[in-house]
């Protein structure tokens, strides 16, 4: 029991991490600055609020995906100065962003997972 509260916790934690690094490639790519905090795109409590809405909401069953895409243009256009398409675009590319990642590092998060248990 302690074992699986552990690893939703250490689940949660990678999730928010991972969504946070998604978002903040997005808002960078999009505005083009890498100096997201401390300006208009968000500073930290801000971009963590996000990352973690990004996080919970697709653990929702069959809705949460989209609801993670709604939940997140709607905190990132209430939290930043900017316009309404600026934002749709950084949702649009850090979710792409995302897909993208989740192609890339399963197979190897997996193979070494093989690897370990055999």
């Amino acid at each position: 029991m302690q074992d699986t509260v552990l690893l939703l916790i250490l689940l949660g934690i990678t999730r928010i991490i991972f969504h946070g690094a998604i978002l903040w490639v997005g808002i960078t790519t999009v505005t083009g600055s890498t100096g997201v905090f401390g300006t208009k795109y968000g500073v930290g409590k801000e971009l963590f609020i996000v990352a973690v809405a990004s996080a919970i909401l697709p653990m929702i069953p069959v809705f949460g995906w989209i609801l993670a895409i709604i939940g997140v243009f709607i905190l990132l256009y209430e939290f930043t100065e900017s316009t309404f398409m600026k934002v749709l675009l950084i949702v649009v590319v850090s979710q792409l962003v995302a897909r993208l990642a989740i192609l890339v590092l399963f197979p190897f998060i997996f193979g070494a997972l093989l690897l370990i248990s055999s």
